[in-house]
């Protein structure tokens, strides 16, 4: 029986096809990749907020509210434009560490342009630094320590 040689193989392919192969492989790796990082994701936010949990912060708001926060969130920021004050007003309803973590995970991983994002890269791509750093002091004023 004669060996497989992919060179050949892939010469042999018309130039729609090794576009298309191209293409399913990088979905493949963004599929993989997003998946990936939603499992790190959701990991690294479980820990977290039970030790803060522990340490006698409880959520401000059921869970309904944090589901409603992160929606205003993305609303904000998807699409052309990003309203800044809609982020800061939101931001501003938190109220301690467990807040900040049961929004984070509300938020999840949000997908644009067919790839994941998560709040803080959301964030970090919509805001300019010196509205970032407002977010920030806005988290600080009311005392939380925790970041996206």
């Amino acid at each position: 029986m004669k060996d497989f040689d992919f060179n050949t193989w892939w010469k042999g392919l018309p130039v729609i096809a090794k576009a298309a192969f191209i293409a399913l492989a990088i979905y493949i790796v963004l599929t993989i990749h997003s998946a990936l990082k939603e499992f790190k994701f959701t990991l690294g936010k479980q820990s977290t907020l039970a030790g803060y949990m522990s340490q006698g912060q409880q959520p401000s708001f059921p869970d309904s509210v944090y589901r409603n926060l992160a929606d205003d969130l993305e609303r904000a920021m998807r699409g052309a434009g990003t309203n800044e004050q809609l982020i800061f007003t939101t931001i501003g309803k938190l109220k301690n560490d467990v807040d900040a973590i049961k929004l984070n995970k509300a938020f999840g991983m949000r997908s644009s342009w067919g790839i994941s994002y998560s709040l803080r890269e959301w964030l970090e791509g919509d805001l300019s630094s010196k509205d970032l750093q407002k977010v920030w002091q806005i988290m600080d004023f009311n005392g939380i320590t925790y970041r996206f």
